[in-house]
């Protein structure tokens, strides 16, 4: 290889390469690590391994997050080497290695595959057979057109679980954050939840955040009578596992002709769905989820999905919410406390 063709090969790799500034958490880059070590040792590549848009997306995502660390380190043996020498020779083998990969896969830190005319693989376009029919967001359409479907499926759940399942129901919160114990309050006639977040880390998440509910709701009423008032009541599951199955049998029990697992996550993605349709503004969104950024609800319901109306009046949680959608959406006119209440929060 002669000089120019050297600088060419080195110019189009940078060119290529994510850029240091985004934020990801050492628990993120320890999991694309494992799955990058996984993609090498099966020789195989994402849309090879991944049964399921999620998954291809984050072997994708590991693949191109440690390929660039590859070609930075690349590059710098590059820089130090002598031309010709053997370490020149296997940097430059690494370099034309990580080009090739990302011309495959190219960044795309604005996730623009979710766009008409990305340059970037979509699922679609690696399994264009394959239709994706038990997804959360799937299954919630398919709920969607039963009407009351949550209030059916509650019924359907035994007695013993009844209230972990209303809670889910009213917050939206993961199993996780189940498992550790969520407090509710009674301030003012209305249900409070103190919830102590999972999936926390240095730059997302937050770590306690609080919702307040009108108990106008079949799973609120049924929680009334178990709350003494003046009194931080919780609310736990001893495992996440047998409340996945329990829920699982109720909504089949529900609808026997439901095709696809209703899950706890779900009922997540149903009540970013209300939050949506309901007016609330992306912030107040993001807190009610446990995010510390707006973007991450993207993941979360559609507005099409939801029933036009939310229980919820006020929220808060220990972290400012940045805005980080690329067209913030206007703020609805619809607006609720984020002050908590004194000595719940």
């Amino acid at each position: 290889m002669d000089r120019l063709g050297e600088y060419e090969l080195v110019r189009t790799l940078r060119s290529l390469l994510p850029s240091q500034k985004q934020r990801i958490s050492d628990k993120t880059k320890d999991d694309y690590r494992k799955k990058y070590a996984k993609l090498l040792r099966d020789d195989t590549t994402p849309e090879a391994l991944a049964k399921t848009p999620g998954s291809f997306y984050a072997y994708r995502a590991a693949l191109i997050f440690c390929t660039a660390e590859e070609a930075r380190t690349a590059l710098k043996l590059r820089e130090k080497a002598t031309v010709g020498s053997p370490e020149w020779e296997d940097a430059m083998l690494r370099i034309n290695t990580c080009l090739n990969r990302l011309q495959r896969y190219p960044p795309d830190p604005e996730r623009q595959h979710h766009s008409e005319g990305s340059s970037s693989f979509t699922w679609q376009d690696v399994k264009p057979d394959q239709l994706v029919r038990h997804s959360k967001k799937y299954l919630l359409s398919a709920l969607h057109r039963h009407g009351a479907w949550q209030e059916k499926i509650f019924e359907a759940v035994p007695e013993q679980y009844k209230a972990a399942f209303a809670v889910l129901l009213l917050t939206g919160c993961r199993p996780s954050e189940l498992s550790r114990g969520i407090k509710v309050h009674l301030v003012d006639g209305r249900l409070a939840f103190v919830i102590a977040g999972s999936k926390v880390s240095e730059c997302s998440g937050q770590e306690s955040r609080l919702l307040m509910l009108e108990p106008d709701s079949i799973a609120a009423k049924y929680l009334l009578p178990h709350i003494t008032d003046g009194d931080m009541n919780n609310i736990s599951l001893r495992n996440q596992k047998t409340f996945a199955e329990i829920i699982a049998v109720a909504g089949k029990q529900a609808f026997p002709r439901l095709r696809g697992r209703v899950s706890p996550y779900v009922f997540r993605h149903a009540f970013s769905s209300d939050l949506k349709s309901s007016g609330c503004d992306q912030a107040e969104i993001a807190r009610a989820l446990g995010h510390r950024v707006t973007r991450t609800q993207e993941r979360y319901g559609r507005s099409a999905h939801g029933r036009g109306a939310t229980s919820l009046v006020a929220t808060h949680a220990t972290q400012a919410v940045r805005s980080t959608h690329h067209t913030p959406v206007a703020p609805a006119p619809v607006v609720r406390s984020s002050t908590p209440p004194a000595l719940i929060f």
